[in-house]
């Protein structure tokens, strides 16, 4: 099961890892979701840092998920996904719908962005 909760209650957090500049005054959109609903992850990490390339498959989503998504994308917000005991923090992130309730996200895990925040 995932939780997502619709605006203007939408769970935002600071960006950790990111500075002003990179956010552009943006705070990540939170998505929660149990294990479950992740399929065909993938982690491809980049030379001499701790980000890289990740991507995953999530479903099935409501369509208000889906579009809180793909508007995230668009305007280039970062989307930090809380599916484990270590959130991701993803930047430049595309999301490309799979299906009527699944969408493929793809994006830069931002340099210590897998830290917990109080």
């Amino acid at each position: 099961m995932y939780t997502f909760v619709a605006p203007p209650a939408l769970s935002f957090a600071k960006a950790v890892g990111m500075s002003k500049q990179e956010r552009r005054g943006q705070l990540p959109l939170e998505l929660h979701f149990s294990d479950d609903r992740l399929g065909s992850a993938s982690f491809a990490p980049s030379p001499g840092s701790d980000g890289g390339l990740f991507s995953c498959s999530i479903g099935p989503l409501s369509e208000e998920a889906v579009g809180e998504l793909e508007r995230a994308a668009r305007a280039e917000t970062p989307i930090r996904l809380r599916f484990s005991e270590r959130p991701l923090l993803l930047d430049h992130v595309t999301v490309e719908r799979k299906g009527p309730q699944t969408v493929r996200i793809v994006g830069h895990v931002v340099k210590g962005g897998t830290k917990e925040i109080a």
